[in-house]
């Protein structure tokens, strides 16, 4: 499981409270947090092109391929 927040979103606390109890819950796949300093919610649909959307959209492709750079 890959969880994105954004370090400037008021629902960032969310994310990292969903990883926690999902290790908690003795799901037996592996979770990461990816956390995107300086941005809002939803950033990298406002500005597709910024250095941490493309950085965000790399870790989701390297994900899925299981690549995990």
């Amino acid at each position: 499981m890959l969880v994105f927040v954004a370090e400037e979103d008021m629902l960032r606390y969310r994310g990292w409270f969903y990883c926690k109890k999902l290790k908690e819950s003795g799901w037996k796949g592996d979770v990461e947090i990816v956390e995107s300093q300086g941005e809002l919610h939803a950033f990298h649909l406002r500005n597709p092109d910024c250095e941490n959307a493309v950085s965000m959209l790399k870790k989701t492709a390297a994900f899925f391929s299981h690549d995990n750079a």
